[in-house]
Protein backbone atom coordinates (compact mmCIF):
# COMPACT_ATOMS: atom_id res chain seq x y z
CA UNK A 1 0.00 0.00 0.00
CA UNK A 2 1.46 2.99 -1.00
CA UNK A 3 1.51 5.81 1.89
CA UNK A 4 2.10 9.66 1.44
CA UNK A 5 2.19 12.28 3.50
CA UNK A 6 1.07 15.97 2.82
CA UNK A 7 1.46 19.17 5.18
CA UNK A 8 -0.66 22.13 5.12
CA UNK A 9 1.23 24.92 4.91
CA UNK A 10 -0.73 27.83 6.38
CA UNK A 11 1.13 31.40 6.79
CA UNK A 12 3.90 32.56 5.80
CA UNK A 13 6.20 35.09 6.73
CA UNK A 14 9.39 36.76 6.48
CA UNK A 15 10.64 40.06 8.64
CA UNK A 16 13.34 42.40 8.92
CA UNK A 17 12.83 45.22 10.41
CA UNK A 18 9.07 44.11 10.88
CA UNK A 19 8.87 43.88 6.64
CA UNK A 20 6.76 41.18 5.14
CA UNK A 21 8.97 40.54 1.98
CA UNK A 22 6.75 37.23 0.81
CA UNK A 23 3.66 38.44 -0.93
CA UNK A 24 0.63 36.45 -0.24
CA UNK A 25 1.70 34.82 2.66
CA UNK A 26 -1.90 33.54 3.72
CA UNK A 27 -2.40 32.18 -0.04
CA UNK A 28 -5.56 34.54 -0.49
CA UNK A 29 -4.83 35.93 -3.77
CA UNK A 30 -5.99 33.79 -5.48
CA UNK A 31 -7.14 33.78 -9.44
CA UNK A 32 -9.86 31.24 -9.25
CA UNK A 33 -11.66 28.89 -6.70
CA UNK A 34 -9.54 25.64 -6.48
CA UNK A 35 -11.72 22.92 -8.52
CA UNK A 36 -9.02 20.22 -9.06
CA UNK A 37 -5.76 19.17 -6.63
CA UNK A 38 -2.68 20.68 -7.98
CA UNK A 39 -2.15 23.42 -10.59
CA UNK A 40 -1.29 25.90 -7.74
CA UNK A 41 -0.45 28.69 -10.72
CA UNK A 42 -3.70 28.19 -12.30
CA UNK A 43 -5.12 29.19 -8.90
CA UNK A 44 -2.80 31.50 -7.45
CA UNK A 45 -1.20 34.82 -8.86
CA UNK A 46 2.28 34.73 -6.63
CA UNK A 47 2.71 30.65 -5.80
CA UNK A 48 4.38 28.43 -8.53
CA UNK A 49 5.70 24.31 -8.02
CA UNK A 50 9.16 24.12 -8.13
CA UNK A 51 8.63 19.99 -8.45
CA UNK A 52 5.87 17.89 -7.90
CA UNK A 53 1.98 18.98 -8.01
CA UNK A 54 1.39 20.96 -4.84
CA UNK A 55 -2.49 21.83 -3.77
CA UNK A 56 -4.55 24.79 -3.46
CA UNK A 57 -7.78 24.35 -0.71
CA UNK A 58 -10.10 26.95 0.21
CA UNK A 59 -13.56 27.38 1.54
CA UNK A 60 -14.32 28.83 -1.82
CA UNK A 61 -14.46 25.70 -3.64
CA UNK A 62 -17.17 24.10 -5.41
CA UNK A 63 -15.57 20.76 -5.38
CA UNK A 64 -16.42 18.81 -1.77
CA UNK A 65 -12.83 17.56 -2.24
CA UNK A 66 -11.09 20.92 -1.71
CA UNK A 67 -12.46 22.74 0.80
CA UNK A 68 -11.52 22.60 4.63
CA UNK A 69 -12.70 18.92 5.01
CA UNK A 70 -10.82 17.71 1.82
CA UNK A 71 -9.41 14.37 0.05
CA UNK A 72 -6.30 14.72 3.12
CA UNK A 73 -8.44 15.37 6.39
CA UNK A 74 -10.25 18.15 8.14
CA UNK A 75 -7.93 21.50 8.49
CA UNK A 76 -9.07 24.99 8.62
CA UNK A 77 -6.76 27.79 7.50
CA UNK A 78 -4.96 30.29 10.13
CA UNK A 79 -5.75 32.93 8.65
CA UNK A 80 -7.89 33.43 5.79
CA UNK A 81 -9.89 30.82 3.63
CA UNK A 82 -7.03 29.13 1.85
CA UNK A 83 -3.64 27.39 2.39
CA UNK A 84 -1.29 24.78 0.25
CA UNK A 85 -0.22 22.20 0.83
CA UNK A 86 2.69 19.39 -0.61
CA UNK A 87 3.88 16.16 -0.46
CA UNK A 88 7.27 15.93 2.02
CA UNK A 89 6.98 11.89 2.01
CA UNK A 90 6.07 8.87 0.15
CA UNK A 91 7.25 5.81 1.41
CA UNK A 92 7.95 3.05 -1.51
CA UNK A 93 8.56 5.78 -4.05
CA UNK A 94 11.88 6.92 -2.92
CA UNK A 95 12.47 10.52 -2.55
CA UNK A 96 9.12 11.99 -3.98
CA UNK A 97 8.63 15.67 -2.62
CA UNK A 98 6.83 18.24 -3.73
CA UNK A 99 7.76 21.82 -3.86
CA UNK A 100 6.50 25.42 -4.04
CA UNK A 101 7.86 28.90 -3.85
CA UNK A 102 7.17 32.27 -4.38
CA UNK A 103 9.12 35.71 -5.67
CA UNK A 104 10.28 37.71 -2.69
CA UNK A 105 9.13 41.78 -2.85
CA UNK A 106 12.99 42.37 -2.46
CA UNK A 107 15.96 41.10 -2.78
CA UNK A 108 17.90 40.15 0.51
CA UNK A 109 20.97 41.51 1.31
CA UNK A 110 24.36 39.31 2.19
CA UNK A 111 25.00 39.72 5.70
CA UNK A 112 21.41 40.38 7.06
CA UNK A 113 19.05 38.73 9.31
CA UNK A 114 15.55 37.52 8.04
CA UNK A 115 13.03 35.45 9.71
CA UNK A 116 10.95 33.41 8.61
CA UNK A 117 7.71 31.74 9.89
CA UNK A 118 5.56 29.16 8.80
CA UNK A 119 2.78 26.79 10.52
CA UNK A 120 2.31 23.28 9.29
CA UNK A 121 -0.12 20.57 9.80
CA UNK A 122 0.23 16.94 9.31
CA UNK A 123 -2.49 15.29 6.83
CA UNK A 124 -4.61 12.58 8.64
CA UNK A 125 -7.60 11.35 6.98
CA UNK A 126 -6.95 7.45 7.03
CA UNK A 127 -4.35 5.28 8.74
CA UNK A 128 -2.29 5.16 5.58
CA UNK A 129 -1.65 8.67 5.66
CA UNK A 130 -0.31 8.28 9.35
CA UNK A 131 3.20 9.57 8.40
CA UNK A 132 5.11 12.74 9.65
CA UNK A 133 7.93 14.45 8.35
CA UNK A 134 10.81 16.48 10.35
CA UNK A 135 12.97 18.64 9.65
CA UNK A 136 10.96 20.81 7.30
CA UNK A 137 12.49 24.23 5.98
CA UNK A 138 13.05 26.95 3.82
CA UNK A 139 15.45 27.57 1.11
CA UNK A 140 16.25 31.19 -0.37
CA UNK A 141 18.05 31.03 -3.96
CA UNK A 142 18.67 33.91 -6.65
CA UNK A 143 17.55 30.99 -9.85
CA UNK A 144 15.23 28.35 -9.70
CA UNK A 145 17.48 25.33 -9.80
CA UNK A 146 14.71 22.74 -8.70
CA UNK A 147 13.70 20.09 -11.73
CA UNK A 148 10.52 19.83 -11.61
CA UNK A 149 10.26 16.46 -13.11
CA UNK A 150 12.46 14.89 -10.88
Amino acid sequence: MKRFFTFFFLFFSSAVFGQNLIPDGSAEDFVECPSTLGNVETYLSEWQSFRGSPDYWNSCSENPLLGWDNSVGFQEPRTGNGYLGLVTFESGLGSVREYIGIDLIESTIVGETYFLTFYVSRAHQFNSFNLASNNIGALFMTENYLNPTE
